[in-house]
């Protein structure tokens, strides 16, 4: 999944920046405007939950700077935070993955009353049904009468 910021090269990112893998963290390593002062922490929080860098006048997600900071290269899909927090872009929390499988650690989505992923109440016949999805198509696993047989 390329980004327009995909076109800074690694030489020219390496040259302004210094990640940390083990914390995560960015630092510049001089001053690229009169904003930035070397050795300080790069980048902000964005409103979605995200670490950005601003680079040229380019947005650049953090975990995608992580990932060509430290293997030389863009990534080619998606990069996954394994433990779901977005903010957290060391090195071992990050994997490059598919749109399917960055998808599959999400928890239960914002309009799910029950807060669990997978178990929906069943209006009609009562109690719960579980469901699940793989290569993209909805697999019925089964109805439970509780949440706890769900």
């Amino acid at each position: 999944m390329a980004t327009k910021s995909d076109h800074l090269t690694f030489e020219y990112v390496s040259k302004c920046l210094r990640y940390e893998p083990d914390t995560g963290d960015f630092y510049w390593r001089y001053a690229v405007n009169n904003k930035v002062k070397p050795g300080r922490l790069a980048g902000t929080a964005h409103n979605v939950g995200y670490r950005v860098i601003t680079l040229n006048r380019n947005l650049m997600f953090a975990h995608r700077v992580a990932w060509l900071l430290s293997y030389g290269v863009w990534p080619t899909k998606e990069i996954d935070h394994i433990n779901g927090k977005k903010a957290d872009n060391r090195l071992h929390n990050l994997r490059e993955a598919t749109r399917g499988q960055n998808g599959m650690n999400q928890g239960a989505r914002s309009h799910n009353t029950l807060g669990l992923k997978g178990i929906y109440a069943n209006k009609q016949r009562g109690g719960y049904d579980a469901v699940c999805k793989v290569d993209g198509k909805r697999i019925y696993l089964g109805w439970a009468e509780t949440v706890a047989g769900a």
